[in-house]
């Protein structure tokens, strides 16, 4: 069974961590790489398999702020009915790894190679 390094196993990344260490001091997957690579003396497995899924404890950790803009986005569409607008269309959020601010991100850390990858895969699309 693979147990969690906190409990002297081998999973260095154990599930419920945020990605930044402001975020939570104590469970974050900033400190979780720096121990797995600091106990293999700085380097990866190159026949190993990772998985890096991080992102939705991040949103969990903010959740008041974005309570906070919901309550801020109901308030204008109310505003807007009030003010006398017939019809309001409030479409739900995009999947935010799909927005152009988010693919230009990650892009962005990638590299160029990355860019001219994706810009190659989509002209053959």
């Amino acid at each position: 069974m693979l147990r969690p390094s906190s409990q002297g196993g081998s999973n260095y990344a154990e599930g419920g961590a945020v990605t930044r260490p402001p975020l939570d001091p104590l469970f974050n997957t900033a400190d979780q790489l720096a121990t797995y690579l600091n106990a293999t003396g700085g380097r990866a497995d190159g026949n190993g398999l990772y998985l890096h899924w991080v992102g939705a404890n991040d949103v969990a950790a903010r959740l008041t702020a974005v309570s906070t803009s919901v309550a801020a986005a109901t308030a204008q569409v109310k505003a807007l009915l009030a003010a006398g607008a017939g019809a309001v269309i409030v479409p739900t959020v995009p999947p935010l790894g799909e927005t152009p601010l988010m693919m230009q991100a990650v892009l962005g850390a990638l590299g160029p190679a990355s860019e001219a990858a994706l810009a190659e895969q989509l002209y053959r699309a």
